[in-house]
């Protein structure tokens, strides 16, 4: 049980495996007045503080292992006569109007915060004991305290977001509505709950905290993951930015035609539409659109004959990209659209025009827009700039109300005209990851960098700790990448075991066939494993890049589990690292057999066993699979394939169906009799201390029979 306890002058938050240290609470106003309440009432589950100016009352309510704290108060006039201000110098601070404080955690070892670095983007921050370190804007945050783990969850209520921020008195949980003009508050303040393991803390939050905030918003595991990118994709930005245009898509698909890359969908990138002006690196954000309609220069004949002529050729989905408000300074007045669909849009706080934020006309105006997007013969969209709600719609209404219009609107649309199929990208603030109704895929990563080690490093730690904070409310996209850069292995390897949709963008004629099949099937089906990829329970909480250890991660699959070690270290000094299956979540087996993907060799592990090793710079990595050996028996799967377990699937006794013709290995403590392939005896080989057999290069499924 979590209860407020008093103790002498000081008042202690205390439960299960966290003891959260001297609360204190406050209310600031517009002009930068903070007001520390007094606590005049308490009680185990509920704690009221007063001055003449301003009160708060805070309340712990408890169901199923997760901790809510509501926040309810505001400023008075008159006490006496319960009246409260509305004078307009006398109004909430729409970024801090409430702040419940504590000094420290007790017992605190370490500290992973996912912090909002940008409008966009969280960027995680681990530290050790010091939780007065904590950024502002910090969405989340696991930790540490004697070998249990606690996770504390900002959210979006109706009208307030909250957000953690460290200062000198400690760790503050802030109530923010980004309107001015308000003088009370009534919303939840966190979520959280302990653990001795982290992995269930995430989901079982997020679970709880959509059904008790009474959101739209499906947790991700009963959101539907869109069939098309279940394939491999490829988006236009890269190959032709700011001048993405009908022959370069037919350029592009007939390389990966005669290259034998079975890419499935395209995105059409930046710059398709008309803005006022030539876009280009230095001005895009300052453009606005004119018209949602293809930009003639690039697509002279239409852009729904460039389309109908890629998708017939090359037999292809298509998406278009668009920013949230049209383009990235939103509409021109001055522009079709605004003669045409003027009634669903507005001026905002900066004279700029945006569409109203309400659902239904956000509806309207993107239900517009996708008619002729759907005409044209798009399939699906990536929305940009999402997180930038603050920036577009300031003072337009509080954030809780206009991120779940926004996103009841849009969604709504894309519901009617793509089955619900779109990429959220820009948009992992609160307020948004709470209040997407029907959409799974949120990009989690900042924009891809090619040629840069040091970027590859801030890439995997963002993409990997941002999915395991969410992986309850979306599946992580980790953007786009090249095939024919430095980094190219360590990419392909990371998206393998992403969890989420693929997509390359190399310039055009720089795709590398081989690089990209080891991550999918001959159909171009992504070999995709079944959760998210995070970080392993030893790396949650503890800085890689400062730990002089190995940064790994791991998913799972139907027939085991994966892991990949990269070095991350801050120096790019050798960091030593070990990894062992028993120590990931899902493991089930009490024997493994570890496949090295890169060496090509395999051992069994008992429990207790673990695999060591050295890596010596950011190029030197390690990938495993883990495959649980049962009655003597172990399938590894096709092995050219990165996600080797995932290649087959059990039917029967001594039976498999292989998704794909190759190279098939087995590991069998007892020689097989016979090997059958599609019914026909097949001969097979010892490699080291497993078997192989040849499929063929037929890019077919097969049938494989193994009698003893």
């Amino acid at each position: 049980m979590f209860k407020f306890i008093k103790r002498a002058d000081t008042i202690d938050m205390v439960g299960d495996g966290a003891t959260f240290k001297n609360v204190s609470i406050s209310v600031k106003t517009e002009d930068g007045n903070e007001y520390i309440l007094p606590i005049t009432e308490f009680s185990e589950t509920e704690i009221y503080g007063v001055v003449s100016q301003a009160e708060a009352r805070v309340k712990i309510c408890e169901e199923n292992g997760v901790v809510t704290l509501l926040a309810e108060g505001g400023l008075i006039r008159d006490r006496s006569k319960g009246q409260f201000y509305d004078n307009a110098n006398n109004n909430l601070n729409a970024k801090a109007a409430f702040s419940l404080t504590f000094s420290e955690i007790e017992n605190l070892k370490s500290y992973t915060a996912s912090n909002l670095v940008t409008f966009w983007t969280l960027v995680s921050r681990l530290g050790r004991e010091d939780i007065k370190q904590i950024l502002p804007d910090t969405q989340a945050i696991i930790f540490d305290s004697q070998n249990t783990f606690g996770c504390l969850f900002a959210t979006c209520d109706k009208q307030y977001k909250s957000a953690f921020c460290g200062s000198e008195k400690g760790l503050s949980a802030v109530l923010q509505s980004y309107k001015r003009g308000l003088t009370r508050f009534s919303s939840v303040l966190f979520f959280f709950a302990t653990d001795t393991k982290p992995y269930a803390l995430p989901k079982k939050i997020t679970d709880y905290g959509l059904k008790f905030l009474g959101k739209k918003a499906a947790p991700a595991d009963k959101k539907r993951y869109p069939e098309i990118f279940e394939y491999l994709g490829w988006c236009s930005w890269d190959a032709f930015p700011y001048c993405v245009n009908h022959q370069g898509l037919l350029d592009k698909f007939e390389e990966f035609k005669s290259k034998n890359i079975p890419i499935r969908w395209g995105i059409v990138d930046d710059s398709w539409a008309v803005v006022d002006g030539e876009n280009g690196a230095d001005v895009m954000h300052d453009r606005k659109l004119l018209d949602f309609k293809a930009n003639q220069k690039q697509f002279p004949k239409g852009f729904k004959a460039a389309l109908t002529e890629v998708k017939e050729k090359y037999g292809v989905k298509m998406g278009a990209w668009h920013p949230l408000e049209g383009y990235w300074y939103g509409f021109s007045p001055d522009g079709n659209v605004a003669k045409e669909y003027g009634k669903y849009l507005t001026q905002n706080d900066d004279v700029r025009l945006v569409v109203k934020p309400t659902a239904e006309d956000m509806f309207g105006y993107h239900n517009a827009f996708y008619d002729y997007l759907k005409e044209s013969g798009i399939d699906f969209v990536k929305v940009d700039c999402q997180s930038s709600l603050e920036w577009f719609y300031r003072n337009m209404g509080t954030i809780g109300e206009i991120a779940d219009a926004v996103h009841t609107g849009i969604e709504g649309a894309v519901g009617v005209h793509f089955d619900g199929t779109i990429i959220n990208c820009m948009g992992c603030a609160t307020e948004d990851i709470w209040n997407r109704p029907i959409s799974i895929l949120n990009r989690c990563s900042n924009d891809f960098l090619p040629e840069d080690r040091k970027w590859f490093i801030d890439h995997i730690l963002q993409c990997t700790y941002t999915c395991y904070f969410y992986s309850g409310l979306f599946k992580g996209d980790f953007d786009m990448f090249w095939t024919d850069d430095g980094q190219a292995i360590k990419n392909c390897l990371l998206r393998a075991i992403s969890g989420g949709p693929v997509y390359v963008s190399d310039k055009l004629g720089r795709s590398v066939a081989e690089r990209i099949l080891p991550l999918v099937l001959a159909d171009g089906r992504i070999l995709r494993c079944n959760n998210s990829a995070v970080p392993t329970a030893d790396c949650l909480t503890v800085d890689p890049r400062i730990s002089k250890k190995a940064y790994k991660v791991f998913n799972s699959t139907n027939n085991g589990l994966v892991a990949a070690a990269f070095n991350v270290d801050k120096k790019e000094k050798p960091v030593n690292g070990s990894l062992s299956p028993f120590e990931l979540e899902g493991a089930t087996a009490n024997k493994y057999l570890a496949y090295d993907f890169f060496s090509g060799e395999a051992q069994i592990l008992n429990k207790g066993d673990e695999i060591s090793f050295t890596l010596n710079n950011y190029d030197d990595y390690r990938y495993y699979n883990f495959i649980p050996v049962e009655d003597g028996f172990a399938v590894i799967g096709l092995t050219d394939k990165y996600v080797t377990s995932a290649t087959c699937e059990k039917f029967g006794e001594n039976k498999y169906t292989v998704l794909n013709g190759g190279e098939f290995a087995f590991y069998s403590e007892t020689k097989p009799e016979c090997v059958y392939v599609d019914g026909k005896k097949v001969p097979f080989t010892v490699k080291n201390n497993y078997y192989l057999v040849d499929l063929g290069e037929i890019a077919v499924s097969h049938i494989l029979e193994f009698e003893f």
